[in-house]
């Protein structure tokens, strides 16, 4: 998949807040005029402490709302990407509780048993890579 099939547009401003401007294609809060697959590498080395490799955009239309018990809304357009660890993980401590590695057949069972336990928006990631799976029986999980 191309750059350019994987860019999406984001109302939200560089601090989190709504802005109600939409950021040119491929452009999110972070660093000015940054493509997201490159956001992407600098994440995955800041937050996870690992480089990645093999990046694809597997849901690039993929968008979401949730409101929390409090009433906060979130309403995004972000696309699903897939990638390989190039090294152990380390992540850093003030971005990352705790991790753990599943399968996807774990992390499916968890859902369909407990969806309150994970993010409203993975419950709906996991229904969209499965409508894709059964529709592109060559296409995997990830």
């Amino acid at each position: 998949m191309s750059r350019s099939e994987a860019r999406c547009r984001s109302r939200e401003a560089p601090d989190g807040s709504s802005s109600g401007r939409a950021r040119p294609a491929g452009r999110q809060p972070g660093r000015p005029g940054e493509e997201i697959v490159d956001a992407l590498h600098r994440y995955a080395d800041h937050e996870l402490g690992t480089a990645v490799r093999d990046v694809e955009c597997v849901l690039p239309g993929f968008r979401y709302r949730a409101v929390d018990a409090s009433g906060v809304v979130e309403n995004e357009l972000c696309p699903v990407f897939v990638a390989t660890i190039t090294a152990d993980l380390t992540p850093h401590p003030a971005e990352v509780a705790e991790h753990r590695w599943v399968t996807v057949e774990q992390l499916q069972t968890l859902v369909a048993t407990a969806p309150w336990i994970v993010s409203p928006w993975l419950v709906e990631q996991l229904d969209e890579l499965e409508d894709l799976r059964r529709h592109d029986r060559s296409a995997t999980l990830c």
